[in-house]
């Protein structure tokens, strides 16, 4: 409960909800400008809060939509194969396994609120857990300009953030994630495709990234994505801009560059790696980093020790 001026009342303590407060203290931690609150009652709600944010992170993805608001500066994505701005005052949304980087686009930083919903709680915020086939949100837009999508969500996000009344936190969220769907969602079929396009995607990526040492079969990445070898490399491109075996390789590189600078025998590296012998490491080494293992090393070190 808050004052006129924000700052908190205090209330009498009720015995029976100290059990709860104590719990969402448990789940809530500071690290730096972040703050990370895990919704009480329920384990698939993660909120974060970041001030003048300058950090930029890597590429990544999420199992949970990942919806927020900027309050403050300007924001970067790379999403979907574009780079993308969002400033304060405008909403975001990425959907489940979109591969995604992002960071400040100002010298200033930025301020913002992530929510972070998997797609079992947004259907149980939207009140879908009873139906028989539950909705599943795709959003085709990742800049949402709507003011009215906006302060839902930002509601929604200082309520669970600041720790409000469950009732109202519950309530609020609810209320954001109708607003979403009504103004922003597309729940077509060719949409509800798409969603089952993205998880594919997001499977093999994972598949390719824990076994990308082995010389697995396109049968195999089928298997793990629930469709056909042709469909599995035609979603696959088209969700990460290269082609299974192209990813393979790049992901083999990679992790040759990590052993590399470590000073281990490059021959030795290729084999580890997944490629046959070093000649063929050497080749895709240089298309992917624009120099040969050994040069790699010999520079690393120079910059190590210089």
């Amino acid at each position: 409960m808050r004052r006129a001026g924000g700052g908190r009342m205090s209330c009498p303590r009720d015995p029976k909800k100290s059990s709860l407060e104590l719990e969402m203290r448990s789940k809530s931690f500071t690290k730096g400008d972040n703050t990370t609150v895990h919704a009480v009652w329920d384990k698939g709600i993660t909120i974060m809060r970041g001030r003048k944010m300058q950090r930029t992170m890597e590429m990544h993805s999420h199992s949970t939509y990942q919806i927020g608001v900027v309050v403050e500066g300007v924001g970067r994505h790379w999403y979907r194969h574009e780079d993308r701005t969002i400033g304060a005052g405008q909403s975001l949304s990425l959907h489940p396994g979109e591969l995604h980087d992002g960071g400040p686009a100002c010298a200033s930083g930025w301020s913002w609120y992530f929510l972070y919903i998997d797609p079992a709680s947004m259907q149980r915020s939207l009140g879908d857990g009873e139906r028989a086939r539950p909705t599943e949100l795709y959003f085709a837009e990742y800049v949402l300009n709507d003011r009215v999508t906006y302060d839902h969500l930002l509601i929604a996000c200082r309520a669970i953030h600041d720790g409000e009344p469950l009732l109202m936190q519950q309530s609020a969220l609810m209320a954001a994630c109708r607003t979403l769907r009504e103004r922003h969602a597309n729940e077509s079929v060719a949409s509800r495709k798409r969603c089952a396009d993205v998880r594919r995607a997001a499977a093999m990526r994972d598949y390719l990234d824990a076994n990308f040492m082995l010389d697995a079969p396109l049968e195999s990445l089928a298997r793990v994505g629930g469709c056909s070898p042709a469909y599995a490399c035609r979603v696959f491109s088209a969700a990460w801009g290269l082609a299974p075996h192209q990813y393979q390789i790049v992901r083999r590189v990679l992790r040759a560059r990590e052993f590399v600078a470590q000073g281990r025998p490059v021959d030795t590296v290729a084999r580890a790696v997944g490629f046959c012998d070093q000649a063929h490491l050497t080749r895709h080494f240089r298309r992917v980093l624009g120099v040969p293992p050994a040069h790699y090393a010999r520079k690393f070190v120079q910059e190590v020790v210089g």
